[in-house]
């Protein structure tokens, strides 16, 4: 007795090929970035403190810069119209200098 439903032919289902191929170019092609900005970037300020009672805070891209900064103040006469001027990264000081 012969099952009417089963085919003897190697008929390939041309759907199941193409949903393989793309699913291989998908997984070969696809990039998978993670940017996690990891260890995150430091938060650098200078507070300067005025003579006059003004006041002001710079953000520095590094520790570095903001020193360079505060040498030319005090290039510029910053004993003068400089109370002080408080270095911090991420809240905490680092470095701070008095004028008077």
């Amino acid at each position: 007795m012969k099952n009417k439903n089963w085919s003897e032919s190697n008929s390939i289902n041309l759907g199941w090929i193409t949903a393989g191929v793309f699913l291989l170019l998908l997984v070969c092609m696809g990039k998978s970035e993670a940017n996690y900005n990891f260890p995150p970037k430091d938060n650098i300020t200078m507070d300067v403190e005025m003579v006059n009672g003004t006041s002001g805070t710079y953000t520095c891209p590094s520790a570095r810069h903001c020193y360079i900064k505060s040498l030319q103040y005090e290039a510029r006469g910053a004993e003068q119209y400089c109370v002080s001027l408080v270095m911090k990264r991420n809240g905490k000081v680092i470095w701070w200098r008095k004028y008077q």
